[in-house]
């Protein structure tokens, strides 16, 4: 197996905005790292990026006790083959890049201590953007996705990109959502997505109970980040929308569809991250229920 190039340091504050030029996509064996790989390689395509491919490999848990290793061969050979495993599927991957016709590498991650959703989002701070499925159609998989997800919004301090897990992304998006609230989450998600917004033919930005905003004066809610949209040279249309008792999440997806948006820019929202779910509600419901990909950033 070749061994791939480093990664670059992390990238300043003034490279992190405008090039989505290398994008971090997460490889840890589950049935939407194809969907996940093809759509990167979409947004790769189109701004002349390069992959990150991030293959995260779980070693037995018992590797990080060295006097019970020596002891017990079988956990040798665990770990041998899990690493052979692992090699055989570098290598797939390095075909599959070739293929797609993106430059790239496998950058195999071994975490025999740590979390690896959390070495995994120290790796996505040297990119400017990671792509991830969301969970697949079995339940068993939501939790390992979630640590991912999880770890990378809260962790690596880049956007992350929620794709379909049953489809890969094939063209670049053409109309977007902006889900806005004047909170810092949801300026960072606007900022990180404008390389993406300026591609779009159409952007909206949605507001839902607009009179439930915090601002003193709710009627100008949305002027300033649609003016300073304006100065990037994207034009927003301000849509308006009332919940009506729904959860906001199922408005900005209704609206998405009515709209036909294909992607969603939303801030990543939080709560104490040693509960079972640390995601905001309408985070959470949104990394669970989106049919179209999905832009957050915290």
């Amino acid at each position: 197996m070749t061994t791939p190039t480093p990664l670059a340091a992390p990238l300043s504050a003034e490279e992190a905005l405008p090039p989505v030029h290398r994008l971090a996509v997460i490889m840890n064996d589950m049935p939407g790292d194809a969907a996940a790989l093809g759509s990167a390689g979409t947004f790769a395509r189109a701004y002349g990026g390069t992959l990150n491919l991030l293959q995260v490999i779980a070693l037995p848990t018992q590797y990080i006790r060295p006097w019970t290793v020596s002891a017990q061969q079988s956990v040798k050979q665990m770990i041998e083959d899990v690493r052979e495993s692992a090699k055989v599927r570098a290598e797939s991957m390095r075909i599959r890049l070739e293929t797609m016709g993106v430059a790239g590498d496998v950058y195999p991650i071994e975490v025999p201590v740590a979390e690896p959703a959390d070495v995994a989002a120290i790796w996505a701070r040297r990119c400017s953007l990671s792509v991830i499925a969301r969970p697949y159609r079995e339940p068993g998989d939501t939790s390992v996705v979630h640590a991912y997800f999880q770890a990378l919004l809260f962790q690596s301090t880049r956007p992350v990109m929620l794709v379909p897990s049953d489809r890969p992304v094939s063209v670049m998006p053409s109309r977007a959502l902006i889900a806005w609230t004047d909170t810092r989450e949801s300026t960072r998600a606007v900022r990180d997505a404008i390389p993406i917004l300026k591609r779009c033919t159409a952007v909206d930005l949605l507001i839902v109970d607009r009179e439930a905003t915090l601002l003193e004066s709710y009627e100008h809610a949305g002027t300033w980040i649609k003016d300073y949209l304006a100065n990037q040279g994207i034009s927003v249309e301000l849509i308006d929308a009332v919940s009506s008792g729904r959860r906001t999440s199922a408005v900005i997806l209704e609206e998405a569809v009515k709209r036909g948006a294909d992607l969603i820019v939303a801030g990543g929202y939080g709560h104490n991250r040693f509960r079972e779910w640390a995601l905001g509600g309408t985070t959470r419901e949104l990394f669970l229920s989106s049919t179209i990909p999905v832009m957050f950033s915290h």
